[in-house]
């Protein structure tokens, strides 16, 4: 009956391979995955910091608190950190994400020349961190210009470890945020004026350090709270490149 049917055979594949692939995707999409990719990562902390920033600004709107500079904690550690059923389920199998292009445990030589300029600055001002940031975009970032491709820069030093990556990766993701809600438009609030104001990289980067200094704690309480993510390991896909202090 279908030998030589060419209708049939056709049918019948697209048929079978429709259903293959739903099944497929069926599959991948009732997993549940536990540690943090950078897409399961930015799909998270975006939400999470929607949710930090607009509480933060309905509070100082109604508040006279003359530390305006400071984020309330009980404000921040009130907030779940997404679920891992819901972020796998946003995840997307057919397209990226937004995402800015990040080369985490790049060496020195890969950064861009103005990066290299300010290297002996940016390692003493990140060296308790464990990693140096550089993004050549921080000036379009400042003045709330669309960027494309926002590309992030992370040298790693020798001594960090997994929550060291897992702060370089918060770090850029409030960079991102930053970007998608311009300062000067959408967060017009006084904790972030400092990187409105920033001269040079230098102050942005110190002004952006301390924001995620302020969400470190708060984060960790939060992502703690929430038993299903899996923090003894990442899948940031870093390379190997490390900094050693003496270098």
């Amino acid at each position: 009956m279908v030998t030589g049917n060419q209708f049939c055979i056709w049918f019948c594949f697209i048929c079978c391979t429709i259903v293959h692939l739903y099944s497929n995707y069926r599959a991948v999409k009732c997993l549940k995955l536990r540690t943090f990719n950078r897409t399961r990562f930015h799909l998270a902390i975006q939400q999470w910091f929607e949710q930090q920033f607009c509480h933060v600004l309905m509070s100082n709107n109604n508040s006279n608190n003359d530390d305006v500079n400071k984020i309330s904690e009980y404000l921040l550690m009130n907030k779940s950190f997404p679920h891992v059923i819901w972020v796998n389920e946003c995840e997307p199998i057919l397209y990226k994400t937004d995402q800015p292009t990040i080369i985490m445990g790049c060496s020195l030589y890969k950064l861009p020349i103005e990066g290299q300029k300010l290297l002996p600055n940016l390692i003493r001002l990140c060296e308790k961190n464990n990693y140096i940031l550089y993004c050549s975009n921080w000036e379009c970032i400042q003045q709330g210009n669309s960027i494309n491709p926002l590309t992030m820069y992370i040298v790693l030093f020798s001594e960090s470890k997994p929550l060291d990556q897992l702060k370089a990766m918060l770090h850029v993701e409030l960079i991102t945020f930053i970007v998608k809600y311009p300062l000067k438009t959408i967060l017009p609030h006084k904790i972030l004026e400092e990187i409105i104001q920033a001269r040079d990289y230098y102050e942005f980067l110190q002004s952006t350090i301390n924001l995620v200094n302020q969400l470190w704690n708060p984060f960790m309480n939060s992502l703690q709270s929430n038993h299903d993510w899996n923090l003894d390991s990442f899948q940031f896909a870093s390379d190997v490149w490390r900094l050693k202090r003496n270098e």
